[in-house]
């Protein structure tokens, strides 16, 4: 290898990306009338199947992550016109609890489809009645899934009685819910042991 073209090979130290534009007059997106702008960010952040958010895809798009004011113009539109699927193994979630919280937060009703598989667990279960105690917003969706009728029922009068007990503390909620588990135990309905 020529030593004079060895320099012009080696790695920088470090490599620094140029600093985000923070003033909207400087960036050509921004500077664009916001009509213009919804419709590049329908082209950028629409798909056409559902979006699949796992432990390994659960970030924003690279265009949410630009700037704030773009942030705040486009993520409407991504987290509205958009469907987003979600798994649940044994009715627990496949994704870590804190993007699991943004996401279920943030995603209108009706735009997460769930992937439902394995077996009803009370014990998963008691978690998302305890989400739903706290964030009075979203539940396990069980509809069109192969959760057995009456298992989607049980569920259902579970979400049902934490609706009902919105203003009281979780724990006697809770308590509340041990007896719903222990009655279904006696009918012999071998996943509220678990």
């Amino acid at each position: 290898m020529r030593s004079d073209i060895a320099p012009a090979l080696e790695m920088p130290e470090r490599i620094t990306a140029p600093p985000a534009v923070q003033d909207h007059q400087h960036s050509p997106l921004l500077r664009l009338a916001p009509e213009l702008r919804n419709r590049i960010y329908h082209f950028a952040l629409i798909e056409a199947s559902p979006i699949r958010i796992n432990v390994d895809h659960h970030e924003h798009p690279g265009l949410l992550r630009v700037g704030t004011k773009i942030r705040n113009e486009a993520s409407g539109i991504y987290m509205t016109e958009n469907t987003f699927e979600l798994e649940c193994h044994d009715m627990r979630p496949n994704l870590p609890a804190q993007p699991l919280v943004f996401w279920l937060a943030n995603v209108p009703r009706g735009k997460i489809d769930w992937h439902v598989t394995g077996t009803s667990s009370w014990r998963h279960l008691l978690t998302w009645l305890k989400f739903y105690h706290e964030a009075g917003r979203y539940y396990l969706q069980l509809r069109d899934t192969p959760v057995p009728p009456h298992e989607h029922l049980i569920c259902m009068m579970a979400f049902c009685t934490v609706r009902e007990l919105k203003e009281v503390e979780w724990d006697a909620v809770e308590a509340v819910l041990e007896f719903h588990r222990i009655s279904l135990t006696l009918a012999g309905l071998d996943w509220a042991r678990h």
